[in-house]
């Protein structure tokens, strides 16, 4: 009789860890309308994916981001085994109001915080072959900026 009592409870155990473990997989995605945070010109800032070509300037969540150029691509060709991967270095210009400041990224690196945002690298196409050079015109970069919620960047003469 005991067996079966520790039998039972170890299922009601297991079901409610379950339970909390694949509901939080299973709830509804965040929608930017979740994460908004209003500024203080009564702008609201949602996260944002800005996909950009070289030379070209986007904005997403508030934030202006321009890519200057491609650094560096060492990815590893599809059409090729490496032992390992590699990333893309790229120059990005990032502005939110008067503060303005240009920085490298790297593919798979740790985001940049700038003016109350966080900035990834995403991706870059096109991906590279070892029999084709990419022309630096044809890089298309997707960066993923946040808000940091509860920031509101000041200006910085305050």
């Amino acid at each position: 009789m005991k067996k079966i009592f520790y039998i039972v409870i170890g299922l009601v155990i297991l079901s409610g860890v379950s339970y909390v473990i694949f509901s939080s997989r299973t709830q509804e995605p965040i929608t930017p309308e979740d994460e908004n945070q209003n500024t203080d010109d009564g702008r609201v800032r949602a996260p944002a994916e800005v996909a950009l070509g070289v030379g070209k300037t986007g904005e997403g969540a508030g934030l202006s981001l321009t890519l200057n150029k491609v650094v560096s691509d060492s990815r590893c060709p599809t059409d090729v085994q490496c032992i390992w991967a590699g990333a893309v270095t790229v120059d990005v210009t990032l502005q939110s109001g008067t503060e303005k400041t240009t920085v490298t990224m790297v593919e798979n690196e740790q985001p940049v915080t700038f003016a109350g945002y966080r900035v990834s690298l995403l991706s870059v196409t096109p991906t590279p072959k070892s029999t084709i050079s990419i022309n630096p015109q044809e890089y298309v970069v997707t960066f993923y900026i946040a808000p940091i919620l509860g920031i509101n960047p000041l200006p910085e003469n305050m």
